[in-house]
């Protein structure tokens, strides 16, 4: 006696599981993997997070959290002027003027611009 067509794969007896379960288990997986990864930090929080840092004398971490600073929010050239005074600081003078000439040829801030000239300028006399 056959109880109706069976779903290939499937054993006479068994039941075919619902696809609905497995499809809240992979939003929820999809949820907690997205959710994961580094929160959004305010341009002005990872300025001053930066300012400690070189108070510390923990050179990488300033350059890492200035790299976070988006180019378009006003705290970006004040990062700058940190991450090369982390630079000079920690004996790297190429990198330093690197960063202080790459601000002075940035859109940033008039102030930001003329520091950038400025100290590139202490660098190279």
């Amino acid at each position: 006696m056959t109880n109706g067509p069976r779903a290939p794969g499937f054993m006479h007896g068994q039941i075919r599981r619902s696809t609905l379960p497995d499809l809240i288990v992979l939003g929820i997986l999809f949820v907690l993997v997205s959710g994961c990864g580094n929160p959004t930090i305010p341009a002005n929080e990872l300025l001053s997070q930066a300012r400690v840092a070189l108070a510390k004398r923990s050179y990488s971490k300033v350059q890492q959290l200035v790299a976070r600073i988006p180019e378009s929010a006003p705290e970006w050239g004040d990062g700058q002027l940190l991450s090369a005074e982390a630079a000079f600081q920690a004996g790297d003078v190429d990198d330093a003027l690197t960063v202080y000439l790459g601000l002075a040829e940035s859109q940033a801030e008039p102030e930001d611009v003329a520091a950038g000239y400025f100290y590139a300028a202490e660098i190279l006399r």
